[in-house]
This record gives structure tokens, sequence and C-alpha cells, in this order.
């Protein structure tokens, strides 16, 4: 398992979501799968999230049973399909209910709508697993995925952070197992957030080239001694707030380079 993009840039200031993908590679037979994603709640807010694997899970007719948890507590708060009707009666006698219809079994392959909770403590755990099937003789073999990514999970965070930070999207509990339940070998990887401000010295709306060579003919300045000879003492170029304008300046506004702000 691992999480797609493995690492991304953020603006720190910038408060839309931004996605990240859980892929799974190199697998057979897989009949669950569960993992537990943590982050900093003080650095980025969970979103949303969705399950694409349901479907691929029952692909090959063994409906999925999933579960997810966000954070614990909350629990997740469901919210119901259809609601009772109160009937009123003369005073002195208890009400009685008329119940709503029953609600219909969703189609193999989908999940029930629910209306998460959200996440203060930083943390979702998932899983997804196949249903047997009275009656069937044997069990059918899961599905099995080659170098080509599949997603099982999706999600949108945003930053919530107040100065230039970066956070580590975690993937821990990890485990995959086939029809028969038997464990299947399995690595992950997690994803690095960087929550930046923006490196945008010239105001075109991108960090580009020019907003390094810019900084870079200041390159070895410091507050008692600007650069070139006679120039004054730019601050905004000293992107760590050292006190001088060195290669460690230069290396961040790389970093962005092609970012829009």
């Amino acid at each position: 398992m691992s999480l797609s993009p493995a690492s991304q840039t953020q603006l720190y200031y910038k408060r839309t979501p931004f996605a990240v993908t859980l892929n799974l590679t190199n697998a057979a037979n897989v009949g669950a799968y569960q993992f537990r994603l943590t982050w900093n709640p003080s650095k980025l807010q969970w979103v949303s999230s969705s399950l694409p694997a349901a479907a691929w899970l029952a692909s090959t007719g063994r409906p999925p049973m999933c579960a997810v948890t966000y954070d614990t507590p909350p629990w997740p708060t469901f919210t119901p399909t259809s609601t009772g009707t109160r009937t009123a009666t003369p005073t002195g006698t208890p009400p009685t209910n008329t119940p709503s219809p029953t609600s219909t079994a969703t189609p193999t392959g989908t999940l029930p709508t629910f209306t998460p909770t959200p996440t203060p403590a930083g943390n979702i755990t998932f899983g997804c697993g196949t249903l047997g099937t009275v009656g069937q003789f044997g069990l059918p073999l899961g599905p099995a995925v080659g170098d080509t990514p599949v997603a099982i999970a999706n999600f949108q965070f945003m930053s919530i952070a107040t100065v230039e930070t970066g956070d580590i999207l975690k993937l821990t509990d990890v485990g995959i197992t086939d029809v028969l339940a038997t464990p299947i070998v399995v690595s992950s990887s997690n994803a690095n957030v960087r929550l930046a401000r923006c490196y945008d010295m010239d105001g075109d709306g991108v960090v580009s080239i020019l907003d390094l060579t810019r900084v870079s003919a200041h390159f070895g300045a410091t507050i008692a001694v600007p650069v070139p000879a006679g120039w004054i003492w730019v601050p905004l170029y000293d992107i760590d707030g050292d006190g001088a304008i060195s290669i460690l300046d230069l290396v961040q506004i790389a970093s962005e380079f092609g970012m829009s702000c």
C-alpha cells in the first residue's frame, strides 16, 4: 500500500482541499484489507473520504463489508435513510409510532451513505472484506492487481496551519488477507505534505527562474552589508530569516519551482 502523491507542497494559508489516494499494487486473491491513517490535526483538517475498492472487492461475486471509524471516540454519525412519523393521540395516553417502510438492501458492491464526524484527534481506521455466499460450493478467488495501482481509498485534506510547516500522512496497522483469511505480506509507505508560504518574489503568480535570479542577485548579502554595493537590504529575500541571503534561501525557493500561487 502506498499513498499518492508521496510528497506534495501546498500553500499553508490556502484553505482549498487537496487529494490523496491510497493505492494497492502487486497483490493477488485479496479477501480483506485494513489500515489506519494518522496526521497532525493542528496542521491538516480531514475533509472527506471514499472507498472505491468496495466494488473492486465485489468483482468476483462476493459482496463487500466495509467499516470506517473516525477517531475513538467520537464514532461516525449515521444519516438514516428514512424516519418514523408520530401520530398525535388524546391527552393521557401514550403516543403511537407509525413506522416508515423498511429500507431495501443496497446493491452488491455499494456502501450505505453516512455523515462522519470531524476528526479532532487526527486518525481514521478503515477496513473492507468480502462476505461468503450461502450454498456456494467453494470460495472464488479474490481480485488481483499487478503493477498498475488500484485506488482503494480516496481522501481530501486542507491546510489549517498558521505558519509554514509540514506534516506526514502516516499509515499504520496495515493488513491484507486472502479469501481464506491467510495474511498476505505487505509493505506500506507514507506521504509528506509541505505547507509552504509562497516564494513568488516578483508577484506574477508562479515561482519561476525569475524569482530565483532576483534573489540570487543578492547572494551573500546581510543586514549590515547589502549586495550589490549600494543596494538596500531586502528582508523578503532572506527566506529562512537568519540575517543573510545564502544557498539555503535559494534552495527553499527552488523547492517550490513551478508552484502556482
